[in-house]
């Protein structure tokens, strides 16, 4: 692969709270890894960003439909992968349900991080919190910025669009029972510090035909942006090992 080429499309889905600016500090990185040639292409949910004037979604298979009704004007490449961390990664799984369905081209490799597997539904209620309540129970995750948290007014604005985000994830009710396995690779990776079971994690497998991949790095929920140099470049060697095929 070629120096900073960009090839090898990456879909990227956020998390909850967020925009497409979210993963700002891995497109640079893949900008800064020399021979990163992977292009992070983050797409944006209503309510928020530069759709802030549409009405948030408030459950995952509607998020999951407006995100696939958009990849769709993007486009499927031959080759490439999907990322979602956290909630990014429900939505990804939802957004392969449909592409499978509808006769689209899957990924080669999905690569999640820090997210229980569909069907383990979250025994939170953060979602019922208010004001300082809802504040302090977001800082478990430490991916919240004091500066953040200490403003009024993005507090203000940020507090509706994350209330929904937590609860389309506390209210998102599935069984592997009812889905045909995704017929492409799973690459899974989580913080050793994260708040749920090993077990919760290693059940992704049964929603994936391909192999199955598990890797637990030092950190917390958001341990993805202390180590975004390191994860581009483990991304890029796994599409290059698919290029090759």
């Amino acid at each position: 692969m070629s120096k900073h080429s960009g090839t090898f499309q990456i879909y990227a889905i956020p998390f909850a709270g967020a925009d497409k600016f979210c993963y700002r500090n891995i497109v640079k990185a893949c900008t800064d890894v020399p021979e990163s040639d992977i292009v992070f292409n983050v797409f944006e949910l209503p309510g928020r960003g530069s759709r802030n004037k549409e009405l948030l979604l408030t459950d995952i298979p509607s998020m999951a439909m407006d995100l696939f009704e958009t990849i769709k004007l993007t486009g499927w490449p031959r080759q490439y992968a999907i990322f979602g961390h956290s909630m990014g990664a429900l939505l990804a799984h939802q957004v392969l349900i449909l592409a499978r369905d509808q006769g689209c081209a899957l990924p080669v490799f999905a690569y999640f991080t820090s997210c229980q597997a569909p069907g383990y539904r979250s025994k939170s209620n953060f979602s019922t919190l208010s004001g300082k309540d809802f504040w302090i129970s977001m800082k478990v995750y430490n991916g919240t910025p004091e500066a953040l948290i200490e403003n009024e007014s993005l507090r203000n604005y940020f507090e509706p669009i994350l209330k929904s985000d937590i609860h389309a994830v506390e209210n998102y009710h599935t069984n592997v029972k009812q889905f045909l396995k995704i017929q492409t690779d799973l690459y899974f990776r989580w913080g050793m510090d994260e708040h749920f079971s090993l077990e919760s994690v290693m059940r992704w497998q049964d929603f994936f035909e391909g192999k199955s991949d598990f890797s637990c790095r030092e950190g917390d929920h958001f341990f993805i942006f202390k180590t975004a140099h390191a994860m581009v470049s483990e991304l890029n060697s796994i599409a290059q090992s698919y290029a090759r095929l």
